[in-house]
């Protein structure tokens, strides 16, 4: 039977510390593969750093065609999504960003569900919105393990307050039980399982560096919505796992509902302001229209349709400032 050895681990806001604290709990000697997402801004150059003084194991960037090693902490480097491939492969991909981000957990997660199942133990801890619940649903759907940091430990709820409601049987405790709690479920032996579903091989397949379009054939992955994709407009399909839903779109930027609903917001924030942008433009040429003409009918009427222009920018920007 197989035993649990893989762990993968993600976080966003307060992560850091709550992956120090996890880690500090590792005997020096743990034999388990471990592969860590952190959101993370593109020019982080210090994250080993920090995560190296209280990790009793090695701690290094996942370099792609490299391999997942036992008693290695492996990081996802800034601005690449961190993927496992065959035979304990790793791959770094500057693929299509998923729940806004790159790296995200949600990745890395479905791919160490389909690659090792039941061997496979996911650990969300602190951070904003929801990414890692969808992929912590589905390694526990592929009959794997699932823990979180208590959100009542967590500098942000967000993320351990999502996986918790995706995955209510996820063990819940603070930052730093969860290393002894890691060593405590390496010992469970973990089931056997046939095959992974065919779904999250096709979904893992378009998310690997290199992939093909999906317009090419292979099978179809979710269901038409009538949403477009906030980030390049293609259309999306809604996937459905383990009673998590994210949305996808044929280019390959994902969503979970709450960063689905944060980029539309952002998207039609960006929008209004362009609106704010124009009205106010077209306020300043009626002005300089009504200064230039000799004719009192003209100046009226370009002077009018300025007012308007300016109140119409000023309501479009009272919504925005609430």
């Amino acid at each position: 039977m197989p035993e649990r050895d893989i762990v993968v681990i993600g976080g966003s806001a307060g992560g850091i510390e709550a992956l120090a604290e996890l880690l500090s709990g590792l005997p020096s000697d743990t034999p388990a593969r471990i592969a860590v997402v952190l959101h993370t801004a593109a020019g982080s150059s210090r994250l080993l750093e920090v995560i190296r003084r209280r990790s009793p194991l090695p701690v290094v960037y996942g370099e792609s065609g490299g391999r997942l090693q036992p008693g290695v902490v492996h990081v996802a480097p800034p601005a690449h999504h961190l993927l496992i491939g065959e035979d304990d492969t790793l791959w770094l991909s500057h693929g299509a960003r998923v729940n806004r981000v790159r790296p995200a957990v949600d990745p890395l997660f479905r791919s160490a569900a389909r690659r090792y199942g039941p061997r496979v133990l996911g650990v969300v801890l602190s951070g904003v919105l929801d990414d890692g619940a969808a992929g912590l649903a589905a390694i526990v759907a592929e009959g794997g393990a699932a823990l979180v940091q208590d959100p009542a430990d967590a500098a942000f709820a967000g993320m351990p307050q999502a996986a918790l409601r995706t995955v209510p049987q996820a063990g819940a405790m603070p930052a730093v039980a969860l290393g002894p709690a890691i060593v405590q479920a390496m010992k469970e032996t973990a089931a056997e399982r046939d095959r992974p579903d065919p779904q999250l091989v096709l979904e893992t397949d378009l998310e690997r560096p290199g992939r093909r379009n999906p317009s090419g054939g292979g099978g179809v992955l979710g269901r038409p919505t009538p949403f477009g994709c906030p980030e390049c407009r293609g259309a999306m399909a809604e996937i459905e796992r383990a009673g998590a839903v994210h949305f996808r779109c044929h280019v390959g930027h994902a969503y979970t509902p709450q960063n689905l609903i944060a980029a539309q917001s952002e998207a039609a924030e960006a929008m209004l302001w362009s609106a704010v942008s124009i009205l106010e433009e077209q306020a300043m040429v009626h002005r300089m229209l009504a200064e230039q003409t000799g004719s009192a009918d003209e100046h009226k009427s370009h002077s009018v349709r300025a007012d308007r222009a300016a109140a119409a920018a000023d309501a479009v920007r009272a919504q925005i400032t609430g």
